[in-house]
């Protein structure tokens, strides 16, 4: 019924919609019908979908009916977005268009996606792209991307956007390749966009059986990469709870400094509850002098005014 759907007949299947009741199967039949009805009158079903007075209208009708739109005419779509003046309603359209858009133009999608705001909407688009372009391009493909977002640009913030695609990479290049994944980001671990949160993710890929040799990897990093003390801190608080005494001995065969602030905190925090000395001993190598000071007043029970 959908295929015969058009300008001139809309009107009658609305109606009929309209009149019918509710429910999970029915919803779900509009909700094909509002996709189908902005591919051939992508503006009266877009007002349509965003009218709170619509009797038929359904949560999402919006980025539905502006993904219709994109399918048979994206530039008018995209000028529609633009237009609309809720940051939160305009974000989810933006995602709308780009889900079709990555259908026939990857690369536009790609372009597109770098004009939506920092949002939750926006780390979905990325999700999709990262998808696709796997299916369609490889490894290296994804890592293309990656090395083509300008980070620079403070419109949009595009250093979270390209941070957030690097996880998205990472992630799915180690699903086949993971030193390949490790490799991207060893390369670039110097780079402003790797944050702690993506070296404690690729940490993780580079062994499947020592979470040892997962820490090194950290330790190992130039001590110029930012995001090295917490990410390792982060990764040793695990090794901590899976093999206490593995994890000291990990630690107390380390050089120490700087990148090991974290890692030592935690051990001597873990440490105190069996031995407040050796813990307190622990704090002592503690680099940051911030971070040392909080640490021994976490540790050092507080005198009792009498």
């Amino acid at each position: 019924m959908l295929l015969e759907l058009t300008p001139a007949n809309a009107s009658e299947m609305l109606a009929a919609f309209e009149n019918s009741p509710g429910g999970r199967e029915n919803d779900r039949h509009f909700n094909d019908f509002i996709y189908a009805w902005a591919r051939v009158s992508g503006e009266e079903a877009i007002k349509y979908a965003m009218d709170p007075e619509s009797p038929r209208r359904t949560r999402g009708d919006e980025m539905t009916a502006i993904s219709g739109w994109a399918a048979s005419d994206p530039n008018s779509a995209m000028q529609f977005v633009d237009s609309v003046e809720n940051t939160d309603t305009r974000q989810w359209m933006h995602l709308g268009v780009t889900k079709e858009m990555i259908k026939t133009d990857l690369d536009s999608a790609i372009a597109y996606s770098e004009k939506n705001v920092k949002s939750r909407a926006r780390g979905e688009q990325m999700d999709r792209i990262a998808d696709a372009l796997m299916q369609q391009r490889g490894e290296q493909g994804v890592i293309d991307w990656i090395n083509g977002i300008d980070h620079n640009v403070k419109e949009n913030d595009m250093l979270s956007y390209k941070q957030h695609a690097t996880k998205q990479a990472v992630d799915r290049i180690a699903r086949n390749d993971r030193d390949k994944a490790i490799q991207f980001i060893t390369d670039n671990a110097t780079e402003q966009f790797i944050d702690s949160d993506t070296l404690e993710r690729t940490s993780r890929y580079v062994s499947r059986t020592s979470i040892a040799d997962e820490v090194q990897w950290l330790a190992d990093l130039p001590n110029e990469v930012k995001g090295q003390r917490h990410a390792l801190g982060e990764r040793f608080e695990e090794f901590i709870k899976e093999d206490f005494a593995g994890a000291g001995e990990w630690l107390s065969s380390q050089p120490l400094g700087p990148a090991y602030d974290e890692a030592i905190q935690d051990y001597a925090m873990s440490a105190a509850k069996d031995n407040p000395e050796a813990a307190l001993a622990w704090v002592d190598r503690i680099s940051d002098d911030r971070l040392r000071n909080y640490t021994m007043g976490r540790l050092t029970p507080k005198q009792k005014k009498e």
